[in-house]
């Protein structure tokens, strides 16, 4: 009877992480996200923390992450625009 007891929970547990693991939220970056991992390789970088074999690759990584931030980021015009339609709609209001 004991041995059936033990067996019953612990297949509860188990369906219970099952349950739990299929629900949680799926992985995310955020922008903020990317631009704190820039800044981290900077200072990571400045500080010497890379062996001269692992600089091609870190460089690389460094190169795309900041080529992509550049390319989501808008345009200083765009900005400006966008925070004055911004501001205009405020006053507006």
């Amino acid at each position: 009877m004991i041995d059936d007891t033990n067996t019953a929970e612990e297949a509860v547990e188990e369906t219970t992480e099952e349950l739990a693991t299929k629900t949680e939220a799926p992985a995310s970056l955020s922008i903020q996200d990317l631009a704190n991992l820039k800044q981290i390789i900077d200072v990571v970088a400045s500080r010497g923390a890379f062996k001269a074999d692992e600089m091609t690759v870190v460089g690389n990584t460094y190169n795309r992450l900041v080529a992509f931030l550049r390319s989501i980021a808008p345009a200083p015009a765009e900005a400006t625009e966008a925070t004055e339609e911004a501001e205009e709609d405020t006053a507006e209001a």
